[in-house]
């Protein structure tokens, strides 16, 4: 039985940026050499493959753009990418 808790992470540092596209492609970049790695050990191990991607935003809007390369790289990863947008305004 899996646990929807478990987890494999890898993680970018975080950095205060607007252009989250530009953070996602650095991130992909740094591991597609790890492609087949990953994905073995995602059917070894019975894993989903996402990419998570947390948006803090205060007074500003991100911009979120993918382009066909990035989405490509990340279809050779076989990965889900969620996006979390929390709002840290004051209202």
């Amino acid at each position: 039985m899996r646990s929807k808790y478990d987890l494999w992470g890898l993680w970018s540092q975080e950095k205060e940026c607007i252009h989250v596209g530009d953070e996602i492609r650095s991130f992909v970049d740094n591991i597609l050499e790890l492609v087949p790695r990953i994905r073995a050990a995602a059917k070894k191990y019975s894993l989903d493959i996402e990419i998570g991607c947390s948006i803090y935003i205060q007074d500003q809007v991100p911009s979120i753009n993918l382009n066909s390369r990035l989405l490509e790289d990340i279809t050779k990863l076989d990965a889900e990418i969620d996006f979390d947008i929390y709002n840290l305004s004051e209202e």
